[in-house]
């Protein structure tokens, strides 16, 4: 995990998409930037928070 700068609201994951799944218990997301193989989306669509943003 990295954050932005010194900004700690803001912070990336960079893992593999099933193994990081099955252990993410966090609140929802402001914004998921999802880059993962196709079949993949439908276990990520639900992580944004109401009125935050899904690019895939």
């Amino acid at each position: 995990m990295a954050t932005l700068g010194e900004d700690p609201r803001i912070t990336f994951e960079t893992a593999d998409a099933d193994t990081w799944l099955d252990t993410y218990s966090d609140p929802r997301l402001s914004l998921a930037y999802v880059d993962c193989r196709p079949g993949m989306f439908h276990r990520l669509i639900d992580l944004p928070e109401p009125g935050g943003r899904y690019v895939a």
